[in-house]
């Protein structure tokens, strides 16, 4: 019976071991050496040490969308960049659980760093957002040009209040994160007035649009049977719809699939440089033979094309 617990020990000890020797910070996620008054941390782990520094990166980004919750910003209205965060990422910790294959890696961002970034995001978001308005104010644009440079307008104010809200969340100071509203509602009122001169010409060549013409048309958008020989007056606009799908067999040797893609642009009717707007969707059916596979991955594909372009022709609220 002594031998028996002799053994028992000798194959339990090296576990007990190995437990009691992982990293503290692995059991607590906080390390003396990195406190959290200067540095955002995380742990991460994976099979890799890659993935463990990429989920460690990925724990970060969400302790920051948390920490701008607790602010008292609303969900809806928080976009953290990854990009501007990460930046100043590093490894401050890694370790290789043998035992278990597993990598844990103790990620740090300093964050007068990543302030630093963040104020070199929101100096170079203000200047683009300064110089487009300026040529946007000052050019002669007909309606569909106009309306693409009201859209990447908008764009800049997004991404520039996506930059402040993401200081707010490494600042204790009170920042107006409704910078420029009056622009933008201008901005929003002109875009609302040219679409009203915008009619429609749907081109597609594999699929029925007749879904897509009748939500436009009980969203009062025109809709036009052919297009005109010449472009109209500077403050109209003549917009051609392009619907394309594409399935593609796949070479798969267990099943027979088919990969599809849905690509929706309206784009200026006199020059197709000129794009209004653009949505992609994707994915891949199965089927039990050729016929169904591509059959079903084409309604797939149909159904998303209906909704990307419902999505655009619906009014907004």
């Amino acid at each position: 019976m002594k031998k028996i617990f002799i053994s028992f020990l000798f194959v339990c000890i090296p576990y007990f071991v190995l437990a009691a020797d992982l990293p503290a910070w692995i059991k607590n996620g906080k390390s003396s050496r990195y406190p959290s008054e200067q540095f955002l941390t995380a742990v991460g782990k994976g099979e890799t040490e890659k993935e463990a520094a990429a989920d460690s990166q990925k724990n970060i980004i969400q302790n920051v969308t948390d920490m701008l919750v607790s602010k008292g910003i609303e969900k809806t209205k928080i976009s953290v960049s990854p990009a501007t965060i990460i930046r100043s990422f590093e490894t401050g910790y890694s370790y290789n659980d043998k035992e278990n294959k597993v990598y844990y890696v103790f990620g740090t961002v300093d964050k007068n760093m990543a302030r630093i970034n963040i104020e070199d995001d929101l100096y170079a978001s203000e200047q683009a957002l300064q110089y487009r308005t300026a040529i946007y104010e000052t050019s002669n644009l007909s309606a569909v040009p106009k309306i693409r440079a009201i859209n990447e307008l908008l764009e800049l104010y997004s991404r520039r209040d996506s930059i402040i809200t993401l200081k707010k969340a490494l600042t204790d100071n009170i920042v107006n994160i409704e910078v420029g509203e009056f622009e933008r509602e201008k901005l929003a009122m002109d875009k609302k007035k040219l679409l009203n001169n915008i009619v429609y010409y749907i081109n597609a060549e594999n699929f029925d649009t007749s879904k897509i013409i009748k939500f436009a048309r009980e969203n009062n958008v025109d809709i036009i049977g052919s297009l005109p020989s010449a472009a109209p007056s500077a403050d109209k606009g003549v917009v051609i719809v392009s619907c394309k799908i594409q399935a593609d067999r796949m070479p798969d040797k267990d099943k027979i699939s088919y990969d599809w893609v849905a690509d929706l642009v309206l784009s200026d009717a006199f020059n197709e440089k000129t794009v209004l707007h653009s949505d992609t969707s994707a994915g891949d059916e199965s089927g039990a033979d050729e016929t169904q596979a591509r059959s079903k991955a084409f309604a797939s594909a149909e159904k998303e094309m209906n909704l990307m372009a419902e999505k655009f022709f619906k009014p907004a609220d």
